[in-house]
């Protein structure tokens, strides 16, 4: 039988993490700017909070120079800034669990596709709902328990990194025959994954949909829901589609 891959990004696509993101930013890096931080995460190469946090703090330290459009990750901006920090990873992990004695800051995180819809979903014949995250085991954990929802199939920052291709591809069955891949994200690494995956499987459609917190996944999974059986999931999708070339 021929499925559909329907694999959501987490952070920003289910969840709103603005909150908790950009608080562990600016507190590690001093930098109490939203719009520098925007900046930085439209390159693509800045999803980790601790990896933007380490790279803004040696930004700041060396006097904001006008380097971001040059920048895609954190060795680039180090390459220019020589006051780097060093790992804040520790840190901002502590920050975020909730394990340096405050309140972990997923706590303040919201919903924004609910679990009783990723249920209706995985419900479709057809149809294989997985995460594709660049969260770890322990993050995503946390948020199935905020959506209400525990993923059958998912990739995790220990197994895979985006835009590694990987981090879609191990998702798939060998022996399933798949009409399309869809990848619902909300950056350029999620932009950049469909398309090196296209790339590695010509033979298959990869679908890529980008939402945003104003134009979010609701639509697309509420449309999915509505159809049901009745017609083909990459046909419903294909309204909501970036193309992937």
């Amino acid at each position: 039988m021929s499925r559909v891959l329907l694999a959501f990004d987490v952070d920003g696509t289910l969840i709103d993490t603005r909150r908790s993101f950009t608080t562990i930013v600016k507190e590690m890096s001093g930098v109490d700017d939203d719009g520098a931080i925007e900046l930085f995460r439209s390159t693509g190469g800045f999803n980790d909070d601790w990896e933007l946090a380490r790279a803004m703090s040696a930004w700041r330290a060396a006097g904001k120079p006008k380097i971001v459009e040059r920048c895609a990750s954190l060795k680039d901006v180090l390459l220019w800034c020589s006051n780097d920090p060093g790992d804040l990873a520790d840190r901002c992990i502590a920050r975020y669990r909730g394990t340096d004695g405050q309140g972990g800051l997923w706590q303040q995180e919201r919903v924004i596709v609910d679990g009783a819809r990723l249920d209706k979903l995985s419900e479709l014949s057809g149809v294989e709902v997985a995460a594709c995250t660049g969260r770890d085991q322990w993050e995503l954990a946390k948020a199935e328990e905020l959506l209400g929802y525990c993923f059958g199939k998912a990739t995790t920052m220990e197994a895979a990194r985006k835009p590694d291709p990987q981090a879609l591809l191990r998702l798939l069955d060998d022996d399933v025959d798949y009409r399309a891949i869809v990848l619902v994200g909300d950056t350029h690494a999620d932009r950049l994954t469909a398309k090196r995956c296209q790339a590695a499987r010509p033979a298959v459609r990869v679908m890529y949909v980008h939402v945003d917190i104003d134009r979010t996944a609701l639509p697309l999974v509420d449309a999915l829901i509505e159809a049901g059986d009745t017609v083909d999931v990459a046909d419903v999708v294909a309204r909501f589609v970036e193309q992937v070339h």
